[in-house]
């Protein structure tokens, strides 16, 4: 595929990191709800700046009825952490992190690092 291969880095604690990543999934995941989707993208270089941008998009206004009538729960996943705790840890993991939320459910996050946070891909000259 176009586009694929090594990936750049960013220094930041793993476990906070990922912690972070999972509750966004979360996010999109129950935004999205049953028919809809959630896309995951990394942006930009280690030159520039690199970012983890996750969307999750309903199927549409009727999805959104079925979601406020009854919570979707993931198997053995707890709820992802409030919008304001989501920040402190993009925080403690190195990074900023914008979220927004659209009509019908919709939400979409931007978890950015700076240049100074981020490491060359392997193999990258």
């Amino acid at each position: 595929m176009p586009g694929c291969g090594p990936l750049p880095g960013v220094l930041s604690d793993e476990s906070v990191l990922g912690g972070v990543i999972d509750d966004l999934l979360r996010h999109a995941i129950r935004a999205a709800g049953e028919g809809g989707a959630v896309r995951v993208a990394i942006e930009g270089t280690a030159e520039q700046g690199l970012a983890v941008a996750i969307r999750g998009t309903s199927a549409g206004a009727r999805a959104a009825r079925r979601r406020a009538r009854s919570e979707i729960r993931l198997p053995g996943a707890a709820a992802p952490r409030p919008d304001a705790a989501l920040r402190e840890a993009a925080a403690m993991a190195g990074g900023t992190l914008d979220m927004r939320s659209g009509s019908g459910g919709d939400v979409q996050a931007r978890l950015g690092f700076s240049p100074s946070r981020c490491l060359e891909a392997a193999g990258d000259a």
